[in-house]
């Protein structure tokens, strides 16, 4: 795996000047590539060919090199430049080597691999911590930053929210063991944005004299996982039972972003105003901030500032 994907435009760009018809002298190829620019050579001109082939962005025999017409189209998606080439790829360019790089069985592999250690968040945020990164395939994990495959956001490397919804094929193949991991590390994250949420709503009913009521507090998830709520609190201290009925949602990002089950959506659907979601953003492994929806079949579901899609379909026989 090369670490530059500049030089595949270096090596695609120098083809493209020194063709004579079709096809261009591999060893003159080779000599331009290594002296024609005045940004070092990142990449040994061996390694960029063989990527290059791989990727099927140009032909090679013994003597000769020539541009495929993938390899044509990628020089063509360029930005323009009199006479000459850029360097640094585009955007489209970058968009049409990640289509390329998933439609290599070889290379996806790679890629699941790497996928399989990421951790998703209750908010489907796939993301692993640079220190973790480095040891997994550096060479695959480094080109595909470069592509903008992944981003780089603080101590942690996120998949880019353009390709958050997976290319078909490249989802992670998760083995018993690396599902129960990950499976772990969700239950890990939910109990922590539960626990904020109970400290948070004992304090509320504190501040508002419901020192009773702060006391009772139920935390409903580790009782009955089939409630369709996580915490039963109360509204104030005029309530004599619980009436406030909280389902906690965790994420990475301030903007809210969850799963809701059909399970909670009929419980919320019954309770009405009784019911809440609390979104819980938590970041560095810390909860810091709380955003609190009343009745959310009223309040989320029919706000055209939220999207909603169907992620998981009941199939049942008539």
């Amino acid at each position: 795996m090369i670490n530059q994907l500049e030089s595949i435009n270096r090596l695609l760009a120098s083809v493209a000047t020194l063709r004579i018809g079709y096809r261009a002298n591999k060893k003159d190829v080779a000599d331009y590539y290594r002296t024609h620019y005045v940004v070092p050579v990142g990449d040994s001109f061996s390694d960029t060919l063989g990527f290059a082939l791989q990727l099927g962005l140009t032909d090679s025999d013994e003597k000769t090199i020539s541009l495929s017409k993938l390899g044509q189209r990628y020089l063509e998606l360029g930005t323009p430049k009199i006479n000459t080439y850029r360097l640094e790829p585009n955007r489209a360019q970058r968009k049409l080597i990640n289509e390329i790089i998933f439609s290599i069985n070889r290379l996806a592999d790679r890629i699941r691999k790497i996928l399989a250690k990421f951790i998703s968040d209750q908010a489907g945020v796939l993301s692993i911590a640079k220190k973790d990164a480095i040891t997994t395939d550096p060479g695959m994990l480094g080109f595909l930053l470069q592509s903008g495959f992944f981003v780089e956001k603080g101590e942690r490397i996120f998949v880019s929210p353009q390709y958050a919804k997976l290319p078909h094929g490249i989802a992670p193949v998760l083995s018993l063991e690396e599902f129960k991991r990950l499976q772990k590390a969700r239950d890990v994250l939910a109990l922590k944005a539960e626990k904020f949420v109970l400290r948070y709503e004992r304090e509320r009913l504190q501040l508002l004299g419901a020192q009773e009521q702060s006391g009772e507090i139920e935390h409903a998830a580790i009782k009955n996982v089939a409630a369709g709520y996580d915490v039963a609190s109360f509204s104030g201290a005029q309530s004599k039972e619980h009436d406030r009925f909280i389902e906690v949602k965790a994420g990475s990002k301030e903007r809210i972003r969850f799963f809701f089950t059909r399970n909670e959506f009929v419980v919320a659907e019954a309770m009405k105003e009784k019911y809440w979601i609390y979104y819980v953003c938590i970041k560095d492994g810390k909860p810091c901030k709380i955003v609190m929806h009343n009745n959310p079949l009223e309040s989320i579901m029919k706000n055209h500032l939220f999207h909603h899609r169907t992620e998981v379909y009941e199939i049942f026989e008539a």
